[in-house]
């Protein structure tokens, strides 16, 4: 009889329970409902609509009642429906993020809102905006990125939530993904699975967090 090596059964063993996980998630998804976040708000306000990825939240979001001001988060543009971007990564400042988007409007800031509840990391946003946010709000900016970037800011009017959306993006699951199977998915022959984009939402205690995992193929 054979030997079969023990890094082949423990790569199995990893492996097998991962792609149960992955497969049962997937399902799940599927039944989710769809929203691609347009609304009579976020297709009317400002001169730019965008689809858009939160990348990067930099620094800490400040919950002061004491306190307004603009913090500047980092995004990936996936489709423009208004408007005139030219480059992919934009820089957008939300007023007063701590708050819902549907509480945020106040004496100052009047025409504002949204139903986006969070911001958090990966997640997909569709938002009216102005350009440059000095143009339309007059007080306090956080903009961690000052220093590696001297593009004009975004303005964010209107931010609503999107979910399951039908087109691909960037991902922090990949990453999970790696480390979870100790790096033993690969990349599979052509013809073993389609070319799809698995779209996941993995419950981390959150009935509505977000987890994208990106083309199947692609986690290497």
């Amino acid at each position: 009889m054979t030997d079969i090596p023990e890094t082949a059964c423990a790569n199995r063993l990893t492996t097998i329970p991962l792609l149960l996980l992955l497969t049962t998630a997937l399902f799940t998804s599927c039944s989710r409902k769809t929203d691609t976040g347009e609304d009579g708000k976020v297709t009317t306000l400002g001169s730019i609509e965008v689809t858009a990825q939160l990348v990067e939240i930099r620094g800490r979001l400040l919950n002061d009642p004491l306190y307004d001001y603009a913090h500047v988060m980092k995004y990936k543009v996936l489709q423009v429906h208004r408007g005139n971007v030219d480059k992919d990564i934009i820089y957008v400042g939300h007023y007063n993020p701590a708050k819902p988007r549907d509480k945020v409007a106040d004496a100052r800031v009047q025409e504002i809102g949204g139903n986006l509840k969070k911001f958090r990391a990966g997640d997909i946003h569709r938002m009216a905006l102005e350009i440059p946010i000095d143009d339309y709000y007059m007080g306090g900016i956080i903009n961690k990125y000052f220093q590696e970037s001297k593009d004009p800011i975004y303005w964010a009017l209107w931010t609503n939530k999107v979910i399951n959306p039908d087109f691909p993006y960037l991902s922090a699951a990949g990453g999970l993904v790696r480390r979870l199977s100790g790096g033993f998915i690969r990349r599979l022959p052509a013809g073993v699975y389609p070319p799809f984009v698995w779209r996941v939402r993995l419950a981390d205690l959150s009935a509505d967090c977000l987890a994208d995992l990106s083309t199947f193929g692609g986690l290497r």
